[in-house]
């Protein structure tokens, strides 16, 4: 889904309702501090992988929907809920 609400970011300047509804649904994080943590330790792992050459698809998909959750914030300008909202 954040694949699908990135490009459609990127190809239309006025973004439709639809867009709008799908980014308050799919766009938001619920409490900053955790997911910056959590983010923080795919990195940690994704690291830890390379070096120990173990296959990393699974972590860099996980970053990159991290990736794509912040983009969304920042094209849509959201806001971020810090706690448990």
């Amino acid at each position: 889904m954040f694949m699908f609400i990135t490009s459609q970011i990127d190809s239309e300047k006025n973004l439709s309702d639809l867009y709008q509804r799908s980014a308050l649904l799919y766009c938001y994080i619920d409490d900053y501090p955790t997911w910056l943590e959590q983010q923080s330790r795919l990195n940690y792992f994704l690291q830890f992988a390379q070096f120990f050459s173990i296959d990393t698809n699974r972590i860099e998909q996980e970053l990159e929907q991290y990736r794509l959750q912040r983009e969304c914030l920042k094209a849509f300008e959201l806001p971020i809920i810090i706690g448990n909202g």
